[in-house]
């Protein structure tokens, strides 16, 4: 049950601040964040085993990230890969609006997804399960495994959370707080999940301020929640 906490022009220092947790199965091959090419244009993590990505950004600005849509469609397996949605947005020249039409049509090639897209101009969250297409304004957001902004308890906590820290300033110690809470009995609390086999495997903090500098970590994790390794980024967007 992946989460992504984010922030839209949140307050003049910021342009964008965004805390996100990758929830997958630990066999599922994966490679660390890293810039994908000799250029250096495109940094996300990899799964090795479709060749996608759930979280990336490009030295020009170009922002994307996808969770799986729950509950699954039962009996039906779709081809193609969801991961491959972000790295096309990133990888191409289509504005974030334009990548949207682009894909309307294969959208049910797809099993469950919701999709972000952004370019610091704009930005849109797009969904094959429910009817959105929806331009995002300034303002905070949790996206999980259902609609954007929907009532389970660990979206409406971090979105609250998010606000609070973009009022009043914050480490990037607290952008990972957001996403280590283990939740409590309630179901759909948990930001973080432990797990043997299936539970969280990356925490991503991003942040790109006034001035252009992005702030790109990455922790990996492995069964029952073992700490892996550290990858950080930091650059000033190209123009």
């Amino acid at each position: 049950m992946c989460l992504i906490l984010f922030a839209i022009n949140p307050n003049p220092e910021y342009k964008l601040i965004l805390a996100a947790n990758r929830d997958e199965f630990f066999e599922r091959p994966t490679k660390k964040a890293e810039f994908w090419d000799q250029k250096g244009k495109m940094l996300a993590g990899k799964d090795l085993q479709k060749g996608g990505t759930w979280l990336g950004l490009t030295k020009d600005g170009r922002f994307s990230a996808i969770t799986n849509f729950r509950p699954p469609q039962t009996g039906i397996y779709y081809k193609r890969s969801r991961g491959e949605l972000p790295v096309n947005f990133l990888k191409k020249d289509y504005s974030p609006r334009g990548y949207l039409r682009a894909i309307a049509n294969k959208k049910q090639e797809y099993n469950g997804f919701n999709l972000l897209v952004g370019d610091l101009k704009e930005y849109y969250y797009f969904s094959n399960r429910i009817k959105a297409n929806q331009k995002l304004e300034n303002g905070f957001f949790g996206l999980s495994n259902e609609a954007l902004n929907c009532g389970w308890p660990k979206v409406k906590d971090g979105r609250r959370k998010l606000v609070s820290l973009a009022e009043k300033g914050f480490s990037n110690s607290d952008l990972y707080r957001l996403l280590e809470d283990t939740g409590s009995s309630e179901e759909l609390s948990a930001s973080f999940i432990y797990g043997e086999n299936y539970g969280t495997r990356a925490m991503t903090i991003l942040t790109i301020d006034s001035f252009n500098k992005v702030l790109f970590e990455e922790k990996t994790f492995g069964p029952l929640g073992k700490f892996e390794g550290l990858a950080s980024f930091d650059f000033t967007l190209k123009k």
